[in-house]
């Protein structure tokens, strides 16, 4: 699935497994209750975090350190 294309809100010119995966992103995050995570490359999290700040939405990275990976256990 494209980031941009959902940052960007081109979802009229996406390919159909693009669309799909979009689709399932939207159920997934809008029947969320009270948490969603998502695990991002550095790229893609600079890109997101742009995104939810234009539209106001509160959010929290857990790093924001390029290159560095965290684990969480499980």
């Amino acid at each position: 699935m494209s980031i941009k294309t959902w940052t960007t809100g081109s979802t009229d010119r996406a390919d159909p497994e693009t669309a799909e995966a979009l689709r399932v992103l939207y159920v997934a995050v809008t029947r969320a209750r009270r948490l969603v995570a998502l695990a991002l490359s550095d790229t893609h999290l600079t890109l997101v975090r742009a995104f939810l700040t234009e539209w106001d939405i509160a959010h929290r990275t857990l790093h924001a350190h390029p290159g560095e990976q965290t684990v969480l256990p499980l």
